[in-house]
């Protein structure tokens, strides 16, 4: 709490409050009449009276942070926490504005101050001392709310970077498995391809490993990764797929998209789908109301491939954390994904 006392910016209130109520309280009390005092000697004395509120001010801010300290540490309760403080700060106020007003009746011996003067004095600084409390209890209490709040929101950025950051990890590993199964098969089946298919595989990685971090890449730049990954998916199926992109590079290029986003649902249609060259499976990408629209027609094989079923989860699974949106699957006869895209400013 001492670190909070440090970060307090009330010189405004310090500045603005501390001369008007050593202008009040003495004339509101009685204790000082104008008439009686010449300019010079006026000042003089409203300059002490600015001195005494002042340090009854500074005062009641370490005696709260003080006993603040103390009661955090022995675990009181918040009522009797207000109790001690306001208790404290009241005979804080009282003691000190005794000692000063009676210091300053006895400078100025023509001034005959009665005792009902003189305790109307110390109870109306008892109560500025008392407010002035509460006022920094509030304070205290609203920035231990904030810090509270801010941590939360630490804690969670800090989760959700760590569940995007699993989920990111889980691309690669899959990605290299069904990549090295081809590069495999093409190196045994016709090495010249193997070749021209390790040499893109080399580009196609080097482009995860620049993205990899990154949250939201250009859909442009994602088109051309993804016309890139179709080309090593042609090599080893040759006619038996095709994929038609109608995105407008222009147009792609203000807009954002999470990288391998394309890629995860090229490849799951891939997966779950059979094909032949006499009936191909055709993949269309397009963009239609601020969506990145990804069909393919259904034809599910007989045996199908082992599913991790970490593709299309964890897809949807980034958009919420990336986005706060949600992709759209619809499944009749053809399979259909929506994918939001988002603006670039």
């Amino acid at each position: 709490m001492a670190s909070i006392a440090h970060k307090i910016n009330d010189q405004r209130a310090l500045f603005i409050s501390v001369p008007l109520i050593a202008i009040l309280f003495p004339n509101i009390s009685g204790l000082i009449v104008n008439s009686r005092y010449t300019i010079a000697l006026l000042l003089v004395q409203y300059c002490y009276f600015i001195f005494l509120v002042y340090i009854l001010w500074k005062g009641n801010i370490y005696i709260i942070i003080f006993l603040k300290n103390r009661m955090d540490a022995d675990k009181k309760s918040f009522f009797q926490y207000m109790l001690l403080i306001l208790f404290a700060t009241a005979i804080y106020a009282s003691i000190i504005a005794g000692i000063m007003i009676k210091a300053w009746t006895l400078f100025l011996s023509e001034n005959k101050t009665t005792q009902p003067v003189f305790f109307n004095s110390v109870l109306i600084l008892i109560m500025v001392s008392i407010f002035i409390t509460i006022v920094y209890e509030n304070y205290f209490f609203y920035k231990k709310k904030l810090n509270a709040l801010s941590k939360m929101e630490r804690l969670n950025h800090a989760k959700t970077q760590a569940e995007l950051a699993i989920l990111k990890s889980q691309i690669d590993p899959h990605f290299l498995y069904n990549s090295f199964n081809t590069l495999s098969f093409l190196i045994s089946s016709n090495p010249e391809n193997a070749k021209l298919y390790n040499d893109t595989l080399a580009k196609i990685y080097k482009y995860i490993l620049i993205n990899k971090e990154k949250d939201l890449i250009v859909l442009r730049e994602e088109v051309e990764f993804i016309s890139n990954y179709f080309y090593l998916l042609s090599i080893r199926f040759g006619k038996a797929i095709k994929m038609i992109v109608e995105i407008n590079k222009i147009e792609a290029e203000g807009l954002l998209i999470p990288p391998l986003s394309l890629q995860t649902l090229i490849e799951n249609a891939i997966k779950h789908n059979s094909f032949t060259e006499e009936n191909p499976l055709t993949i269309s990408v397009s963009i239609s109301l601020n969506h990145v629209i990804v069909t393919n027609r259904i034809n599910q094989k007989s045996t199908p491939e082992y599913n991790s079923k970490t593709g299309l989860a964890n897809l949807e699974n980034r958009y919420k954390l990336i986005t706060n949106r949600n992709i759209s699957i619809v499944s009749n006869q053809s399979f259909t994904v929506k994918l939001p895209v988002v603006s670039k400013k």
